[in-house]
């Protein structure tokens, strides 16, 4: 199993984060890094460490990934030591400012072919972990449309199978018009992420990609409830197919829309938000310069 140490964006400043590597005969780790627990069952470990000290941190810059090997632990809590005098920590903490988990690293050792990457993946860690969670939005984007689109077929079904008042739930308009809203909301979420996965690699493909989450999850809370409304028109049945699709499309989505919206959407717009600032306010220094 391989765990990912690269959760740093919550901790304070003065837990001395993330860790730093410097080169030796390969590179020598040293420092914490946050983690959920994983790394104690793991044998392997993806580890973000800073590569660069003069890069500016601000920027996320001088990141590089490293792929270490270390037993398999039963506990939390464990040491594992090189033949070099390199340490290996797993550290649960309650302190104030401190992760609940971190792995603490001290002159431990990785070869330089356990850099990712080559010379190429040197200080682009930070891009290829925006990478990697941006596949996984759109996969996870996908996966809802997919679940969006059985939805509105069932929901088509059963306003078609069944009656209200002597007519077909369908022939009622405001049955017509929720199925109606309902196939475009859908289809706005899938075009919408074909879109983005269809952009080359670029800066800003993570904050796309999340945003293509986020709105499939919006959609999906609105079409599962009223594809439910729709399948309950006449008033309660027993469970169907249509009941386990609406648990389906709600569960796990609603979770991640806060988390979306402002630990990586409000971040991200906000730091642009700032760069544009000072770009503006250095451009107008220089010009009364001149």
């Amino acid at each position: 199993m391989v765990a990912l140490c690269a959760g740093t964006s919550h901790l304070g400043a003065d837990a001395g984060l993330p860790p730093t590597a410097r080169r030796d005969d390969g590179w020598i780790l040293d420092g914490l890094q946050a983690e959920d627990g994983a790394a104690a069952a793991a044998e392997w470990l993806l580890v973000l460490a800073r590569t660069d000290p003069d890069a500016a941190p601000a920027k996320n810059g001088g990141l590089s990934f490293f792929i270490t090997e270390k037993p398999a632990f039963r506990t939390l809590d464990f040491e594992q030591a090189q033949p070099g005098g390199g340490f290996l920590r797993g550290i649960s903490s309650h302190a104030e400012g401190m992760p609940p988990y971190a792995v603490g690293f001290e002159r431990w050792s990785v070869p330089e072919a356990q850099r990712i990457g080559g010379d190429r993946g040197l200080g682009r860690g930070l891009d290829l972990q925006c990478s990697v969670r941006a596949s996984a939005d759109l996969h996870r984007a996908a996966t809802t449309c997919g679940t969006l689109q059985r939805l509105l077929e069932l929901a088509w079904d059963r306003a078609h199978a069944r009656t209200l008042f002597g007519r077909s739930v369908f022939d009622h308009g405001v049955t017509q018009w929720k199925l109606a809203r309902m196939a475009t909301l859908v289809q706005s979420a899938r075009q919408f992420t074909y879109a983005i996965a269809r952009r080359p690699e670029a800066r800003r493909r993570h904050v796309e990609a999340a945003v293509a989450r986020l709105f499939a999850s919006r959609v999906a809370e609105w079409v599962a409830r009223e594809a439910r409304r729709i399948d309950a028109a006449t008033g309660p049945r027993t469970t169907n197919a249509g009941e386990s699709i609406h648990a389906g499309a709600t569960s796990g989505l609603d979770a991640v829309d806060d988390i979306l919206a402002l630990r990586v959407l409000g971040r991200a717009l906000l730091e642009e938000a700032l760069e544009r600032d000072a770009a503006k306010r250095g451009r107008a220094l220089r010009s009364r310069a001149a």
